[in-house]
């Protein structure tokens, strides 16, 4: 019998399946509670159920590198260090920026956050992209939340004998942490 063919395989924790109305729902509900989520920063950080809520608005994006997701936790870091802020055109306060999409040769792209002041979304531009890019990327590679699954396969085709071997089943070495929803976060916090 063949040696077994070992692949370790990495995927990223999925996204919650949410329809249109339910991600407008939910953008409306994080924007509600947007200060208490602020205001419960540390406690969101710390615990890894809470950090990993991921929702469909928060993103960054762009047509070479695709879309990638920003849990709360890392959104929450990112405003922390002052990555994704910008000021408010209508009264002049700090904006916090929850997703963007843009190209990085040509530097052109659009913003959408919430200012706490105006308490209502706001959109925008940051110039340049990269500003905005980078650090995100850079935050989500240091917050990786993925399965790590050892797949071997000791089947094989014999054109003599046909299929030989048992297959072994999926190993998971590490899981990945399932974040909570939105609702379940704001449950949390305000508990």
């Amino acid at each position: 019998m063949p040696e077994q063919n070992v692949q370790i395989i990495k995927k990223e924790m999925p996204l919650p399946e949410r329809s249109s109305d339910e991600q407008r729902e939910d953008f409306r509900l994080f924007c509600d509670h947007f200060d208490l989520i602020k205001e419960n920063a540390k406690m969101i950080i710390e615990d890894a159920k809470l950090f990993y809520c991921k929702f469909h608005f928060a993103m960054v994006g762009n047509y070479i590198m695709g879309v990638r997701y920003l849990p709360v936790g890392v959104l929450l870091l990112l405003w922390e260090e002052e990555s994704m802020t910008d000021y408010c055109l209508e009264c002049g306060n700090k904006i916090y920026i929850i997703g963007a999409g843009g190209s990085p040769l040509s530097g052109t792209n659009s913003y959408w956050g919430y200012c706490p002041c105006c308490k209502k979304e706001v959109r925008g531009s940051y110039k340049p992209f990269h500003a905005l890019w980078r650090p995100a990327i850079k935050m989500l590679r240091g917050y990786r939340n993925i399965t790590v699954i050892e797949r071997r396969k000791t089947q094989y085709f014999s054109w003599k004998h046909g299929i030989i071997g048992e297959e072994t089943p999926d190993k998971i070495i590490k899981e990945g942490v399932r974040g909570v929803t939105l609702q379940e976060l704001i449950y949390t916090i305000t508990q």
